[in-house]
């Protein structure tokens, strides 16, 4: 092998070797229990960071209150927030239900029910859904694993 054919292949090793990585991302590694409570330890404390830049305290909406739960999904080596919020302004009575990831700020999905008019409105990681049933059943994996 010529000292130009052995530095092509640096190259392409260089290049190709981050995106040959044993299983799929996000596939769960075997970490300690001492590891899984820092990273859920560090999911609550993100989570909440992250409901207090958009909600304060749940009542900082006049006429709204939200509340939100989070988890760290070991299987998928993430951090989700499960935000739920009540209107009770008299024209708007509302349920809102959203899942985010936490650390990429993405949101999963969104549920919307107008509680005394309009059929609610659901959508999940890009596509319809079309209830809040079938929301929370999509919601579960993310929020239990």
């Amino acid at each position: 092998m010529t000292k130009k054919h052995f530095a092509v292949l640096i190259l392409v090793l260089i290049i190709f070797l981050p995106f040959c990585t044993e299983g799929s991302q996000g596939s769960a590694k075997k970490i300690s229990s001492s590891e899984l409570y820092d990273l859920q330890g560090k999911c609550g404390t993100d989570a909440a960071n992250f409901f207090y830049k958009i909600y304060g305290d749940g009542f900082a909406i006049p006429g709204h209150h939200y509340i939100y739960s989070n988890h760290y999904n070991k299987k998928l080596n993430k951090c989700y927030i499960l935000i739920t919020g009540l209107s009770m302004i008299e024209k708007d009575n509302k349920k809102d239900i959203e899942l985010y990831d936490v650390q990429e700020n993405n949101p999963f999905g969104y549920y919307s029910d107008y509680l005394k008019e309009a059929a609610p409105f659901c959508l999940f990681n890009g596509g319809k859904c079309s209830s809040e049933a079938t929301f929370k059943r999509l919601v579960a994996p993310y929020m239990n694993e």
